[in-house]
């Protein structure tokens, strides 16, 4: 180990990390140190992930067992001489292969965005002087300078602070900003949220300043181990990869055992030994469905287009499915669930009025209300806003038509309550007067600050002292002119001074200012009583004051003199980062699917808890009405059994996590180590887990979850590129559309395996019965070869663009563990059984009625391809007849139809077609004939669907 490297940084004083570094906490590294350092420990840099070559990708998407069965198809083909059947083969394989490349060759970036997250520059202290350096040039021992604004661009043991707060919300998802102290010495075990004497690579201050040696660089940072993490993950197969891959198995068996079935029988039966050599491997090759991975990639495609449509990204072909068989969706709360935005929902005013606020996150855009009723004009609103605004020292921007905040999220949304009043400073002035009118506002701007003492962990409050540039303001109308005698002029109403010319205005915790206020017992109780009520209500409840009539110089001595003296409590702010507007329903919808919605937040526990019991995570949500505020109350004083907290998890193994987690829904103050912990827990129970998220501590859970979903407008570049899919919109609601989506294509994917399969075994059964019954052979090799790669492939592929059925969100995730192939087979089998007896009895009519040889098989083929056709109709529905109105909702459907037929009918009566194919014309009585054949057993077919149903 180096000498310099220092364990748990966070355990030990401010001095001792000084002398374990060899650093000083005063003046720093030399600049002759610092470059030895930089030798030893390398840049302060990212790994580069090892780069996945395009040939690399292209054999990814080759490897799959029905592409190398196809492979092998191709080439018995072109041994056999069927150079037309080994062309389309091939085809079908470079179109699945090569759209499934072009998919993926762009989503191979996850660790590059994790290395622009840092290149940025640094302020280090060398040699007693502070200097601007990149942050590619950090080492460890550096001696950093931190002040508001500033990003943090290594891990770090904070040496000196003054009223230093860091935003870490990318990083541990907490959504309010961390009071850091240098003092402060942590245990071992305390997560990365706790260690407020440390400051980490990606983070940012958001106020005060401070110095802090660096402990850790590039990849030995907290960032730089989520970057390790995504490195050495390996993606699993998702489920469609895995139902492929048995079935591909299957095939192999299935393919094998037909060549050799069919081959001996003929030959026992008396058939040439050749013939039947090549009707063996004919029908081999055509139990394996040419158009299957063709298929499928196109359906997939598709889905990726329609999500896109709805605002869903898709980076892989595999995870539009995956979204269909999804069970558990594993959510961050900030950011995901709510708007990561702390909003003020409600203000109290002296004598417990109750003002509620509307309106969500950053946006100056809301309305005030009391009892319901809008609200015109309060003074004692004014007084609290006013006092919220001039003691913050956070501002608000409009970037690309989204607000945000400079500075701390909470100081944010009383700023941005201030502007639904029409209050701000100048910098914030906007044309609206706003609710208390164009002269308030300019009241406001007109105060001048001379004085600040900066918020602090310990004293909990922020006090700024102001002094007005124009005293007084004028609310009522202008003097009317004087009346003519003998009527009196009209009085002169006062112009009312509500505020001193100077004050000192302060806002902290309101346990702290009520303290401070010196009220009587009665009051105290009041206000105490006020503010345990909001904060019942999972708000954060800060309140503001004043002191007026501040004659002092705005030094901190004579603020803190002020202070001494009575305060006057204006008000109490009642805050939350509120949840989406449209999560609610969707986790309800999420619900009535089948699919477990689990909640994982850096957040407090009793925060987290709350969040869960009001969007429908656990059951209190599902309460409506004046029960829900009840059952709610409950469970916020419940205990934190339904909760587990990321150090009760590091206790735990895989395995026991996977019992806690049968019965937990809500995880609280959890690592990025811990959130994979989860996911490797809910593997156990052969879970389809679904990851969302915006953060980088979500990277690594994304990308190791079944289907990593990051939010498109406050994601990280790096939960973006270490995800599946990407909401552009960052609506939960859109991943309630985008498992409709995947549910239908996988229910589409399932429809064309059968279609293709059951086609199949129509013509293995048709040849074998007739080699069985000593027939001739009802269709020759060629005609198996139309049927498998022209009339059979179009409607097949039609079937991608089916909409989801009716009720596909009411029913449950397909069960990994159910043996769902044997009924599937099975159902395959007595399709393909009855649509080749009616084939078999057609062939065999037309023999019995005198037809030539030629033509009864030519009745037979046209009724194989007819009853295939039909066929389309038994599958597209899973529980009746597919031909209805629906129909019209698929128009490639009806073009597919129609084309088959067309070509058909050009094989039986074109003169060119029926040398080639070996067909005759048939008459109107033999196409009756054919379409009693074809529609015969799909009536059967249907009555046997019935017949299971009510078995159900």
């Amino acid at each position: 180990m180096d000498r310099h490297t220092v364990i748990n940084p966070h355990t030990l004083t401010a001095d001792e990390v000084s002398r374990k570094l060899e650093s000083d906490r005063r003046n720093g590294l030399t600049s002759r140190d610092a470059a030895a350092r930089l030798e030893d420990y390398g840049k302060n840099e990212l790994k580069a992930a090892k780069k996945v070559s395009p040939w690399q990708i292209l054999l990814h998407n080759m490897k799959n067992i029905i592409v190398y069965l196809l492979l092998l198809a191709a080439v018995a083909a072109f041994v056999m001489g069927d150079t037309v059947e080994g062309i389309a083969v091939i085809i079908a394989i470079l179109i699945a292969v090569v759209s499934g490349f072009i998919t993926e060759f762009k989503a191979q970036k996850s660790v590059e965005a994790l290395q622009k997250m840092i290149k940025t520059t640094a302020k280090v202290k060398r040699g007693g002087k502070v200097i601007e350096i990149r942050s590619s040039e950090l080492t460890v021992g550096d001696l950093l300078y931190l002040e508001e604004g500033d990003s943090v661009t290594a891990d770090a043991r904070l040496v000196e602070t003054s009223h230093a707060a860091v935003i870490e919300s990318a990083l541990t998802g907490e959504s309010e900003a961390v009071d850091k102290d240098h003092e402060i010495v942590c245990e071992a075990d305390a997560p990365l949220g706790d260690r407020a004497n440390m400051v980490f690579a990606g983070t940012a201050v958001t106020r005060g300043n401070g110095y802090a040696l660096v402990t850790a660089t590039g990849m030995q940072t907290e960032m730089g181990k989520i970057s390790g993490m995504l490195e050495g993950h390996e993606q699993e197969q998702t489920p469609l990869e895995k139902q492929l891959d048995r079935l591909g198995k299957s095939l192999i068996l299935f393919a094998a055992g037909v060549a050799v079935l069919i081959t001996l029988f003929g030959i026992l039966a008396g058939e040439p030994i050749f013939e039947m050599i090549t009707i063996g491997i004919i029908l081999a090759i055509a139990a394996i469905p040419e158009a299957l991975p063709a298929v499928s990639t196109i359906t997939l495609a598709i889905g990726m287009r329609t999500m896109a449509g709805k605002h869903a990204l898709v980076k892989s072909l595999p995870a539009v499915e995956t979204l269909g068989s999804t069970t558990v969706i594993c959510t961050d709360k900030t950011g995901t669930l709510t708007e990561n935005q702390m909003t003020v929902k409600q203000v109290c005013l002296p004598g417990g009025t109750i003002a509620a606020i509307s309106g969500s996150g950053y946006d100056p855009t809301g309305d005030f209300s009391i009892d319901g009723q809008p609200v015109e004009s309060v003074t004692e609103l004014h007084a609290l806003l006013e006092a919220g605004i001039l003691s913050s020292n956070a501002s608000l921007t409009l970037t690309d038509g989204l607000w945000q905040v400079v500075g701390d999220p909470t100081e944010g949304g009383i700023i941005a309550a201030g502007r639904k009043a029409g209050l701000g400073r100048s910098s914030l002035e906007d044309s609206d007067p706003g609710l208390f009118g164009e002269t308030e506002q300019n009241r406001l701007s007109s105060m001048e600050r001379i004085g600040e003492i900066p918020f602090n962990s310990k004293e909990k409050y922020m006090a700024v002292a102001c002094t007005r540039k124009e005293v007084g303001f004028r609310r009522y109308p202008p003097i009317p002119p004087p009346m003519p005698p003998p009527m009196p002029p009209p009085m002169r109403p006062p112009m009312p001074r509500r505020c001193p010319e100077s004050a000192v205005y302060i806002k902290g915790a309101a346990d702290v200012l009520i303290a401070m206020a010196k009220l009587d017992d009665e009051q105290q109780k009041q206000w105490l009583t006020w503010s345990e009520k909001m904060a019942g209500e999972g708000m954060r409840v800060l309140a503001a004051g004043r002191i007026g009539n501040y004659t002092g110089d705005g030094s901190e001595a004579s603020i803190r003199s002020a202070l001494e003296n009575s305060i006057e409590i204006l008000g109490l702010f009642g805050i939350i980062d509120p949840p989406r507007e449209d999560v609610k329903q969707a986790i309800a919808e999420a619900r009535n699917a089948g699919i477990r919605v689990i909640m994982i937040t850096g957040d407090h526990p009793k925060t987290a808890r709350f969040i869960a019991s009001r969007i429908g995570i656990t059951d209190a949500a599902a309460v409506d009405g004046d029960l829900a505020d009840a059952v709610i109350a409950d469970a916020a004083k419940a205990d934190e059994k339904n909760v587990l907290t990321g150090r009760e998890m590091d206790r735990l193994s895989d395995e026991e996590l996977a019992e806690k987690i049968r019965t937990v829904s809500v995880f609280a103050r959890v690592s990025p180590e811990n959130k994979l912990q989860i996911v490797r827990a809910l593997n156990i129970d052969e879970e389809v887990t679904a990851m969302t998220g915006d953060g980088v501590n979500d990277a690594p859970a994304l990308q190791g979850a079944d289907i990593g979903i990051a939010m498109g407008i406050r994601g990280t570049e790096v939960a973006k590129e270490a995800s599946d899919m990407i909401l552009t919109n960052d609506r939960f609601s859109t991943i309630v559309d985008a498992v409709r989506e995947g549910r239908a294509i996988f229910d589409n994917i399932e429809k064309f395996v059968f279609f293709l399969f059951s086609c199949n075994v129509v013509e293995i059964v048709l040849i074998f019965l007739a080699i069985a019954f000593g027939l001739p052979m009802p269709v020759l090799a060629l005609q198996i070869l139309w049927l498998n790669l022209v009339v059979d492939v179009l409607p097949a592929m039609s079937l991608a663009w089916e909409p989801g059925e009716a009720g596909i969100m009411r029913r449950k995730p397909k069960d990994r563990n159910a043996n769902r192939q044997r009924p599937f087979l099975i159902n395959i089998l007595i399709s393909g059984a009855l649509i080749g007896l009616g084939a078999l009895a057609v062939f065999w009519i037309g023999l019995a009625n005198g037809y030539s040889e030629e033509l009864a098989r030519t009745a037979s083929f046209t009724t194989l391809a007819v009853g295939q056709l039909i066929h389309i109709f038994n599958v597209r529905k899973k529980h009746s007849f597919g031909l209805d109105a629906s129909l019209f909702r698929n128009p490639v459907l009806l073009i597919a139809l129609g084309s088959s037929l067309l070509l058909q009918a050009a094989v039986v009566y074109i003169p060119f077609m029926q040398r080639v194919m070996g067909t005759r014309a048939l008459n109107v009585r033999q196409l009756g004939l054919v379409l009693l054949g074809s529609a015969v057993p799909t009536l059967l077919i249907q009555v046997i669907r019935l017949l299971q149903q009510k078995k159900k």
